[in-house]
């Protein structure tokens, strides 16, 4: 009877270790199964807050439209995901959603995503970062210089198209001209035109914030020309005179692949201007250039356009 009571214990001793070691493995299971819980809200992109993290950079596209220095920012966000669609708001300014202020190529301009309702204590969201850093590029710009590496062939077959167009006279003939060349009701004959120097113009950087309202043009270039007419009106002598006058571009850019434009309103007409001074060519150079300077810094390039 001792024995069978002896045995008895021992296996009740080696049972009860066996529970409690099938006790700690099983809570051992529970809490990692817990922990692995833990790890799939975290990916599915919950914060520590339990809020719903959204990241609003990715897939957002930032466009700059216009002309450096004076282009503006726009943004796309179709390609963003639903939520951050509908709860992200895009500006320049970490306070408010703007989209204001103009930028220069090559400037690093850092855009702010704002959620709606921000200050909502409620909110749902939060984000995975607050800002980021583009830079302006792949725009048209408006020249400050005239560089040995810009071609302008076309600018120059352009300009030398339009003098012919104005001057279109045939020589040692009479017909009537425009009234800007004083020959109002008048018949004349021409020489050739003659080139003299040729200029170009750009707005000074501390003069920026004028253009447009208060100026012109950005930049132009400026080449002068005289010409000897004959004008004669009815039975009244001959009258032999010089005109002086130049050829104008004006809002000159430069595009991302090289080529340039030019146009009063829009670089892509080409379009030029010109102005006459019945005078001598000192006084054609002080009413479209020296009165300028102001505004403008002023660079003589009649090398580039000989």
């Amino acid at each position: 009877m001792k024995k069978t009571l002896k045995t008895l214990s021992v296996l009740l001793i080696i049972l009860c270790i066996f529970n409690l070691y099938g006790c700690a493995s099983e809570n051992e299971y529970i809490i990692n199964e817990r922990s692995n819980n833990n790890s799939d809200l975290s990916d599915s992109g919950a914060d520590s807050d339990g809020k719903i993290s959204l990241d609003p950079f990715e897939g957002l596209v930032v466009d700059f439209d216009g002309v450096s220095p004076f282009c503006t920012v726009s943004f796309n966000n179709s390609r963003c995901a639903e939520d951050v669609q509908l709860n992200v708001e895009y500006s320049t300014s970490p306070d408010t959603v703007t989209t204001d202020g103009t930028f220069s190529i090559g400037e690093d301009v850092t855009i702010y995503a704002l959620l709606k309702n921000q200050y909502d204590d409620t909110q749902e969201y939060s984000l995975t970062e607050t800002s980021k850093t583009y830079k302006v590029s792949d725009v048209p710009q408006y020249i400050t210089e005239i560089t040995s590496d810009m071609d302008l062939t076309q600018f120059k077959k352009q300009a030398n198209d339009y003098l012919e167009s104005i001057t279109a006279f045939k020589v040692g003939e009479y017909e009537r001209l425009y009234s800007d060349w004083g020959c109002d009701g008048g018949y004349i004959s021409n020489d050739r035109p003659n080139k003299h120097d040729t200029y170009f113009s750009a707005l000074k950087l501390n003069k920026y914030s004028k253009y447009p309202d208060e100026t012109d043009y950005f930049n132009s270039i400026n080449i002068m020309y005289s010409i000897n007419i004959t004008s004669k009106h009815n039975n009244d002598p001959e009258e032999t005179s010089n005109r002086y006058f130049t050829v104008i571009a004006k809002n000159i850019v430069q595009y991302p692949d090289g080529t340039i434009g030019w146009g009063k309103e829009d670089p892509a007409d080409l379009s030029f201007e010109h102005n006459i001074d019945w005078t001598n060519m000192d006084s054609l150079i002080n009413a479209n250039i020296t009165s300028n300077k102001a505004d403008y810094n002023v660079t003589e390039i009649s090398n580039d356009f000989k």
